[in-house]
């Protein structure tokens, strides 16, 4: 946000009110909410380790995910795995960029 704000002119706050004007939610909820999305979409693989996906989505913490995954999807990583086995399952593997920032595995 600061070098947004240096950009245009406006301090880091008050991009983050513009924000949250526009859109109805915080730019830290709006991320989470992308990265909370991105997530879903990978652990519709049964071949991506939850802790890789944790990691390629952003967290370095796979309790910080699991608790924030939770607060926007309403189960566990796990728990929302296993409710998807048997549907359509996505076919996207992480990257190997992404598995080789990943330290859990």
């Amino acid at each position: 946000m600061t070098n947004a704000g240096i950009a245009v002119g406006l301090s880091p706050s008050r991009i983050c009110e513009l924000f949250h004007r526009e859109t109805g939610m915080t730019f830290h909820a709006f991320v989470e909410c992308h990265r909370i999305e991105r997530a879903k979409f990978l652990l519709r693989n049964k071949w991506n380790r939850i802790g890789s996906v944790a990691s390629a989505v952003g967290y370095e913490d796979i309790t910080t995910f699991a608790r924030a995954f939770k607060r926007r999807v309403g189960t566990t990583p796990s728990q929302f795995r296993n409710s998807v086995d048997g549907e359509a399952v996505g076919s996207e593997l992480l990257t190997s960029t992404e598995r080789k920032s990943s330290h859990l595995d």
